[in-house]
């Protein structure tokens, strides 16, 4: 901060109050900008996290891609077929051998167990 001297002789450090009305306090100018710094540097942090994560969710589903002509399906009903193979799975940090149902009638998958549904989590990357 700059000190400057009145014609009287006295110091003094001219000081902005901003006050955030809704929550009732009062900051320095100094003070926000070095909360906005804390703040972008910890959104720079996250944004980092977020994309080692979609990086490694892209990577998943090519190795995923990769593995489909190994998958075999079974029709179980009129609409319903099971769908089984390596790369439908995840377990102890890898793709595995995995487990899915198939609805034809409303197009939804769903995990026939608990690789698949760990393998969900790896891609949707929580």
């Amino acid at each position: 901060m700059e000190v400057y001297r009145s014609n009287e002789g006295l110091d003094f450090v001219p000081l902005i109050g901003i006050t955030d009305i809704k929550a009732g306090t009062t900051s320095t100018l100094e003070v926000l900008r070095k909360e906005l710094k804390e703040e972008k540097e910890i959104l720079e942090r996250n944004k980092g996290e977020q994309v080692t994560l979609r990086n490694a969710s892209l990577a998943t589903l090519q190795a995923i891609r990769e593995q489909t002509k190994t998958w075999q399906s079974l029709k179980n009903g009129n609409n319903t077929y099971s769908i089984s193979g390596p790369g439908l799975g995840w377990l102890d940090g890898k793709l595995a051998y995995g487990q899915w149902v198939y609805q034809a009638d409303t197009g939804q998958m769903t995990p026939a167990g608990r690789e698949g549904i760990d393998l969900i989590s790896v891609l949707i990357a929580r």
